[in-house]
């Protein structure tokens, strides 16, 4: 088993702090503070480089580096003012610093000015570190500070500081983000007197060091801040009456507690575990074990049947992950054998999975056993399982098209692709993104480079009669930023339309010759031009998208546009590119407010998508994952996608912070790929979609009135708070009507 599960089993609260190397200090440091005023007067500071250069769109431009030591201070919103510099989707950032002048020891105040918004989802740092250059590429921590964004007002900017003692005047300051955004205004550097005696502690070689010595720091202070959390969660409600284990029901969508009271469990204890499906569906449920003893103990896990042993059942642990806020998200999901030992730590949860085949169990109930047997006494506890299986099977006519952007680029997910592809498709995945680096683009010369062209093949022949191809061409279709390489598609004034035409045609013909010998029909896949457009980039992608269909009518093309907060989209915006576009899939929050009047009259199908906010790994999987199906067939939607099955930027799925922002991948990678909770809930969302088509479709035996009133339920518990009775009572509803045998 991989060695991340197996640490994490035996306690990934109480494993052992990531700070190896610890700095000391000979004196203390004075405390630091933060403000919402300006701290005052400024001395000569000079932001020297940043990396990785700053990169959100409004903020960014030439001047950046200058603007953060410039001393004019930009008004709230910050994010929307050149004057600013912002990093999206880029942390940590490392910044090279000099204050004063050369040659001398330098004390101060370093002062940053940063902003909160939770509904623009920005938040000040996470963390920042400052090091000490002690001779070329040799460094020293001097000061760090964590944040918290609770303790910052919402909506306006803030002033962090930094007490710094006796530096060289070149500093290294690494700087977390908290969240996609991180903006900074303004450095301040206030010079101060202050004088505590000789640094000491571990010399960092180069910023790579240095990144890693700060990214310890953050995982640390993390860890510490958990476990002093919970502390006062350790002691148990009274014990003394209780089993040394205890078993319960645990509601596999709902929130997991490390440390339930008794009080808490009283309802649920020894209570069965009840499944409910069709024929033809994988079903999950969970359990808990909490060791009520002082001392870590071991126990096996079996499950048993009256008759025989069962089939179609799989046990899994739900093992906890650092998520980037701080949070532990008890959400990877790897297997466990029957016989396997697993430790189960004092006074605290573990909990379990079983994806039950329900096509193993038709029909009608079915009464088995979850056994867990105590190692060192040989006691064994006991939990009823009762499997209802419905004489009725999904229909396959009625599959949603469901997307994730899972590129075969993505490693290491990606690293056995048979595998990512057949986990894929086994949790209901049937379209497939084809990313732009495997993609060979048009050139006006009516040329293409042969081994884009041979990486284009590759990587569609992986996907071959496994669904449909988006193929994703990443255009960049603002002016103002445009890759020059396209300027002959955008340049519409009549001179070159001949020349452009023939060289667009002869791309496209290659195109569909060459996906055609691998068995993909022109209505197997489409041209995705651009990515999530609105504004400026919506008329291009109708300049586009009318060049393309005047060529050949038959090329499907595909939009996700959006309507963000600084340039909302109304339907007037799209209905130019009604004619063109063959597969629309807005951002779900646009498809149920602005843009509904336009997607619910198109003759089309569409699809909808939607994205937890950042860090993916603490989204709810009811609320965000299992619901979205529920929301896409309220609205119309006949397809359903988010972002993304493996995207970790090439870092581990299992550590959040070593990436340049947090993972949002769903899966784990092990020796072989391992689910999440959150992928097992758009999986059974996918199935509730089938189930909700059919009964209002194929549905013989509900009267008009029902189903009318049954659709209100349903849109009820869709859009606001719920939780799973609701949904297993509405599932059974459905199944009545459906099988009432």
């Amino acid at each position: 088993m991989h060695s991340h599960i197996q640490s994490t089993l035996r306690s990934f609260i109480t494993c052992t702090l990531w700070l190896t190397s610890v700095i000391t200090v000979s004196l203390s440091l004075p405390s630091s503070s933060l403000g919402s005023d300006n701290p005052g007067t400024r001395a000569r500071i000079d932001v020297l480089s940043a990396s990785p250069t700053p990169n959100y769109p409004l903020t960014t431009d030439p001047k950046d580096l200058q603007q953060l030591t410039d001393g004019i201070t930009e008004a709230h919103p910050m994010w929307v003012r050149k004057g600013s510099v912002g990093w999206a989707r880029n942390t940590p950032v490392v910044l090279r610093v000099q204050l004063g002048q050369e040659n001398e020891l330098v004390s101060g105040v370093l002062t940053f000015h940063t902003a909160k918004q939770v509904s623009s989802g920005v938040n000040p740092p996470q963390r920042i570190d400052v090091y000490t250059e002690t001779s070329q590429n040799s460094y020293l921590h001097l000061a760090g500070k964590q944040m918290q964004a609770s303790t910052f007002t919402d909506a306006t900017s803030h002033w962090v500081t930094l007490e710094i003692v006796q530096s060289s005047p070149i500093l290294m300051v690494v700087i977390h983000a908290n969240g996609d955004y991180m903006f900074l205004d303004e450095i301040l550097w206030r010079p101060t007197t202050t004088q505590y005696g000789t640094l000491a502690g571990t010399i960092m070689g180069d910023k790579k060091a240095v990144t890693e010595d700060s990214l310890k720091r953050l995982r640390s202070t993390l860890l510490h801040t958990l476990e002093t959390d919970n502390s006062d969660n350790l002691q148990l409600a009274q014990t003394s009456n209780a089993e040394p284990f205890i078993l319960w029901d645990q509601p596999p969508w709902d929130n997991f507690k490390l440390h339930p009271t008794l009080d808490e469990l009283k309802a649920r204890r020894g209570l069965p575990i009840k499944i409910l499906g069709t024929k033809n569906e994988l079903e999950s449920a969970s359990f808990g074990i909490l060791n009520t003893k002082t001392e870590s103990g071991h126990v096996t896990i079996a499950i048993r049947g009256k008759k025989a042993s069962p089939v179609g059942l799989r046990l899994r642990a739900v093992v906890g992950v650092l998520a980037a806020d701080g949070t532990i998200a008890l959400d990877a999901l790897p297997s466990v054998t029957e016989g396997q030992v697993i430790p189960v730590s004092a006074k605290q949860a573990a909990y379990f999975w079983i994806t039950a085949d329900l096509s193993k169990y038709c029909c009608g109930n079915t009464e088995l056993t979850i056994v867990v047997k105590e190692l060192k006494d040989g006691a064994e506890y006991k939990l009823p399982l009762h499997l209802t299986v419905a004489n009725y099977a999904l229909p396959s006519s009625k599959q949603p098209h469901a997307i994730n952007w899972g590129y075969t680029n993505d490693k290491p997910i990606w690293s056995n692709p048979q595998e990512a592809l057949d986990d894929l498709v086994s949790h209901g995945v049937n379209v497939f993104v084809i990313h732009p680096s495997n993609i060979p683009q048009p050139m006006l010369s009516g040329s293409w480079d042969a081994k884009m062209l041979e990486k284009l093949l590759s990587t569609a022949k992986v996907f071959k009669n496994r669904g449909m191809l988006l193929l994703y061409l990443g255009w960049n279709l603002d002016r103002a930023t445009n890759d020059n390489r396209l300027d002959w598609l955008l340049d519409h004034t009549g001179g070159t339309d001949n020349r452009r035409d023939q060289a667009l045609q002869r791309w496209l013909t290659m195109l569909t010759k060459e996906l055609g010998s691998l068995g993909f029909d022109k209505s197997d896949w489409a041209l995705y031009p651009v990515d999530e457009p609105h504004g400026n980039n919506l008329q291009a992608l109708r300049g586009v998208a009318t060049l393309i269909k005047r060529v050949d009518p038959s090329i499907q093309i595909y939009a996700n546009p959006t309507s963000p907060s600084n340039g909302r989209t109304t339907p007037a915006d799209l209905e130019p590119l009604r004619p063109y576009i063959n597969i629309w899939q807005p951002d779900l929050a646009f498809a149920a407010g602005d843009g509904k009047s336009f997607f619910q009259t198109l003759s089309k199908p569409w699809w909808i998508y939607s994205n937890p906010s950042s860090p993916a790994k603490s989204a709810s999987p009811f609320n965000h994952y299992r619901k979205m199906a529920w929301k896409a067939w309220t609205l119309g939607s006949s397809g359903v996608g988010f972002w993304s099955y493996s995207d970790t930027q090439g870092s581990s799925a299992w550590d959040d912070l070593d990436g340049s922002r947090p993972d949002w991948a769903v899966v784990y990678e092990g020796q072989s790929i391992i689910s999440s909770r959150r992928w097992e809930a758009f999986s059974e969302g996918l199935e509730d979609f089938r189930l909700l088509q059919a009964a209002f479709t194929e549905n013989p035996r509900g009267l008009k009135s029902e189903l009318e009133n049954l659709r209100k339920e349903i849109e009820q518990f869709a859009w606001t708070p719920s939780s799973q009775p609701t949904l297993q009572k509405l599932r059974l509803r459905i199944l009545t009507l459906m099988a009432p045998d």
